[in-house]
């Protein structure tokens, strides 16, 4: 019920039907992935990316499935609901530094949001 009056209170403060998206959909880290990330002392929580769409923002940005976001402008993220919500309350045409994990290793880029594409189903 807490996400559903999130995305109600966003509808009333921003009244569009436009979602914005970043070029990839994603999904809870599974038990391997959350003790891949037990070591790393500045983050210990994110989403992976599931998929990411042919010529899409996320797609040139470097980004590949499986990266574990581990923060969005400095937000973290317990969940894939809270992602939903960071970015719909960001709203399209937002510049967003993305911080990942991929490998052992953390990468920064930065991509700027954009109204999810018709051809781009959820």
């Amino acid at each position: 019920m807490n996400i559903i009056m999130t995305f109600y209170k966003v509808l009333m403060a921003y009244p569009t039907f436009e979602l914005p998206w970043f070029g990839f959909s994603y999904r809870n880290l599974t038990v391997k992935e959350h003790h891949l990330l037990a070591d790393n002392k500045q983050y210990s929580k994110g989403v992976a990316i599931k998929y990411i769409w042919p010529n899409s923002i996320a797609s040139n940005s470097g980004l590949i499935k499986d990266d574990i976001i581990m923060s969005v402008n400095g937000y973290t993220f317990d969940n894939n609901y809270d992602l939903d919500k960071f970015i719909f309350k960001t709203g399209a045409n937002k510049e967003a530094e993305i911080v990942a994990f991929r490998g052992g290793q953390i990468i920064k880029t930065t991509i700027t949001s954009e109204v999810r594409p018709r051809w781009a189903a959820p």
